[in-house]
């Protein structure tokens, strides 16, 4: 209620983004706990926003900022010294995320400081407009992006909540949340509204397939593959769904249906490897293999090139591509080690303040 009182812009730009950090049960349990907030007149405002953030995020209209431009009636002031605003820095320091853009567009020029601060102060305070256009900084700019493109949406939503691609859109956002009920009624009813397009059908498969529930999957894919037979997606994800079922033959035309149409989709190229290399074609699966590399973190890919060569005869190689595999998986326990011990030393720090 503070941080709303302070600046309700700010609170509205990053309201989703604390929502999703929290887990579902601890979500609904800060919804049961803010009931009676809402009934009362103290902080029923935020209480109402943090609500429907949970349970309905279309409905939340966000940051009347979001598609504002500055106002561009202030003079312009040129100045020799190329050092930051000073104003703008110490708001930013402050925390005063309006006021520190508002400082700096009364610029005729920006140093690339300047910019930066720009962008970086407009997307806090959730003028992401303002923070995409000036951005000089790449971060800054992706991030500008994200936001402006989901403020976008759920205006859209808002204005046509009736729409069937209004529901593929809320049912993509619900399954990011991993929301999963919420996310098939939604493409189930972009599904009734328009059953000849893929796109629901694609977003349930993808629901499903990402929670390894591989039957309901598969029904969904093979009615996106009836509507549209080169999808990339649904072919190489019935491809993937064959590989986990050890049914590599069927596993083959799908995943090379979807490579012709997204070579570079290394996972694909992955699976087919291991297609080719448990019906014995060694040289294909190798081949494949060799292209799914750059995207090996663990050291599986590597072991399972090692024991293609070893079954060729190619100790040498076979060795090389072992050795690599032990590698990696000492880098990656490593860097989860270190993440570990980072996670620590902020939880102590934490507890000290």
């Amino acid at each position: 209620c503070s941080i709303h009182s302070a600046n309700s812009e700010y609170l509205l730009a990053h309201l989703a983004f604390f929502v999703a950090s929290l887990s579902d049960e601890a979500q609904a349990k800060a919804v049961e706990g803010i009931k009676d907030s809402i009934r009362s007149s103290e902080c029923a405002t935020v209480a109402k926003l943090f609500s429907d953030e949970v349970t309905s995020p279309q409905s939340v209209a966000g940051s009347d900022g979001a598609f504002a431009v500055l106002p561009t009636t202030a003079p312009k002031v040129t100045r020799r010294n190329p050092r930051s605003d000073p104003k703008a820095v110490m708001a930013a320091e402050r925390g005063h995320d309006v006021q520190c853009p508002q400082e700096l567009e009364k610029e005729s020029s920006a140093t690339p400081a300047e910019s930066l601060l720009l962008a970086r102060c407009a997307c806090l305070s959730g003028r992401f407009l303002v923070a995409y256009e000036s951005s000089r900084a790449a971060y800054w700019e992706a991030e500008a992006a994200r936001n402006l493109a989901r403020a976008a949406f759920q205006r859209a939503v808002r204005l046509n909540p009736d729409s069937w691609q209004g529901h593929v859109l809320l049912g993509d956002l619900y399954r990011q949340r991993k929301k999963w009920q919420l996310a098939v009624s939604h493409y189930q009813a972009a599904a009734q509204l328009k059953a000849t397009s893929p796109a629901p059908f694609l977003g349930l498969a993808t629901l499903y397939w990402e929670n390894g529930e591989n039957e309901k999957a598969e029904e969904a894919l093979r009615k996106v593959l009836e509507l549209e037979p080169n999808s990339q997606q649904a072919n190489f994800e019935l491809g993937d769904i064959e590989v986990r079922r050890h049914r590599f033959e069927s596993a083959i035309p799908y995943l090379r249906k979807g490579i012709a149409s997204s070579p570079d989709l290394l996972a694909a190229h992955a699976d087919l490897g291991k297609a080719y290399a448990a019906v014995g074609r060694d040289e294909e699966a190798v081949a494949e293999i060799n292209r799914a590399l750059p995207m090996d973190r663990y050291g599986d890919l590597h072991y399972q090139l090692s024991l293609v060569y070893k079954r060729q005869g190619k100790t040498a190689l076979a060795q090389q591509a072992l050795t690599e595999s032990e590698r990696l998986r000492a880098a990656e326990l490593q860097t989860q080690q270190r993440r570990l011990q980072r996670a620590l030393e902020l939880t102590k720090s934490s507890v000290r303040q």
